[in-house]
């Protein structure tokens, strides 16, 4: 992997706990018969760091099979999946974010920070270190370098407990450095239902093309 020249100008602390904060959204259906597209996210309301709790939101209208394209990146929306409505993800200063409606509920969020680190040991050890800090009950299952569409970076896998519900929840997050700026994609679920949607969780993360 190479070194970046750019030091990380802001903690990573600030892109961590605020991604984790509303990384609890579970998408259900509103049972009204409604199409995939337009059901309900509920939040399961966990306290966070700052002691506020995450509301109720709703999905947008974003079309099942096509992308979600930013300035900087885009992604394909699987099957059965829906964009994540602006003010869920601005809580989580989140810049976009998809949720799977369906029993096996499941998230993906990309957050930026708009610094890069000095080089692949603080991009590893302080990605970690902040992680730690923000996952309660925290247990790191693995840390293994990666590439987002041939980009170098690190992936973490490790599961926490929710303080309020104590359900465990698995994420995979990959820190990737690019042009200035370092992302992380967050892949979410519950830690008993994480397994059965791995080839979701890839897919998305093949699809990633950077601008």
């Amino acid at each position: 992997m190479r070194f970046f020249k750019e030091k990380f100008k802001l903690p990573v602390l600030v892109t961590i706990a605020a991604l984790l904060v509303v990384s609890w959204l579970v998408f259900k259906p509103d049972n009204k018969g409604s199409s995939p597209a337009s059901q309900t996210a509920q939040t399961t309301a966990p306290t966070s760091q700052t002691g506020q709790q995450t509301g109720e939101t709703k999905a947008t209208g974003q079309p099942l099979g096509t992308f979600v394209e930013k300035t900087d990146y885009k992604y394909e929306v699987p099957s059965g999946w829906v964009e994540i409505k602006k003010e869920a993800l601005d809580q989580a200063g989140a810049d976009s974010g998809i949720g799977r409606v369906a029993a096996l509920a499941a998230t993906f969020r990309i957050k930026i920070s708009f610094s890069t680190p000095s080089n692949d040991n603080q991009l590893r050890n302080n990605t970690l270190d902040d992680i730690k800090k923000n996952a309660p009950n925290f247990a790191l299952l693995s840390t293994t370098s990666t590439k987002v569409d041939g980009k170098s970076g690190y992936v973490f896998v490790y599961t926490f407990s929710d303080t309020s519900s104590k359900q465990k929840f698995r994420h995979q997050l990959s820190a990737v450095p690019n042009k200035g700026k370092t992302f992380f994609l967050l892949s979410s679920s519950v830690d008993s239902d994480f397994d059965k949607q791995t080839s979701e969780f890839k897919k998305i993360t093949d699809s990633f093309k950077f601008k």
